[in-house]
């Protein structure tokens, strides 16, 4: 139990460290719940010399001490990997490449990866078997992202990725989570998937934070007193 203790500790700080303090022309906001002491669920976001902003969510197959283990590998690899990609989709053929040879067999890793690039008006997504995110625009209209999709990390080592490129304007915020929160539900009830757009549009939600405390409270509302089953993650962000 005190192992277990550190380990919570260390994987609460490495994603706390995840997201820096402050992102000239950008804003983020991040939440991690793990079901049991530590969990497979990651959020990373890193800005380069060249102002290019990327981002990145993530969920390791299965829970606890093995999941914790490729979520931390996953981290440290996509840090050395965002330094020189040169895109989203580059950047998860390039992590794709790395932990595919280095996942014990059976583990694999959804993962969605965007880029913003301050002063074009747009976000750049590339997903590896992830959820699809939901835009949430500065005028209280939300929608699901259909992103192009393909296998996730360490299934086989040569996978081709693509990325998709969607207008982003001022107060425009990318929402994306984990299965954790779209797949949240009671016993007998339908998925908390399907009402986040709903949760989220004609609402005053200006800020990141906001938004991830909106859907903390209605996920919670939605699952009522059924234990949390699987570890729950968001990350939302957007230029300023």
């Amino acid at each position: 139990e005190r192992d277990l203790a550190i380990a919570s500790t260390i994987q609460a700080e490495l994603l706390t460290n995840s997201v820096p303090e402050t992102i000239p022309g950008a804003a983020f906001a991040a939440h991690n719940h793990a079901a049991a002491n530590v969990g497979g669920d990651f959020y990373n976001v890193v800005v380069r010399d060249s102002g290019e902003i990327y981002f990145a969510i993530g969920d390791v197959s299965g829970k606890g001490i093995s999941a914790s283990l490729l979520m931390a590998q996953t981290l440290s690899a996509m840090d050395y990997i965002f330094a020189e990609t040169t895109g989203p989709a580059d950047a998860l053929t390039r992590l794709n490449a790395t932990l595919s040879a280095r996942v014990v067999q059976g583990m694999f890793v959804t993962t969605l990866i965007g880029r913003f690039l301050p002063g074009s008006g747009q976000v750049e997504l590339s997903s590896a078997g992830h959820c699809r995110p939901v835009i949430l625009r500065a005028d209280g209209t939300a929608e699901e992202i259909k992103t192009t999709s393909a296998l996730p990390l360490g299934v086989f080592p040569h996978v081709i990725y693509e990325q998709d490129t969607i207008p982003l304007s001022p107060g425009d915020w990318v929402v994306t989570f984990t299965d954790g929160l779209s797949e949240s539900r009671q016993t007998d009830d339908s998925f908390f998937g399907d009402f986040i757009p709903s949760t989220l549009a004609r609402r005053s939600l200006s800020t990141p934070q906001a938004i991830v405390e909106a859907l903390l409270t209605a996920e919670a509302l939605h699952r009522g007193r059924t234990e949390q089953r699987d570890d729950l993650t968001i990350l939302v962000g957007g230029l300023t």
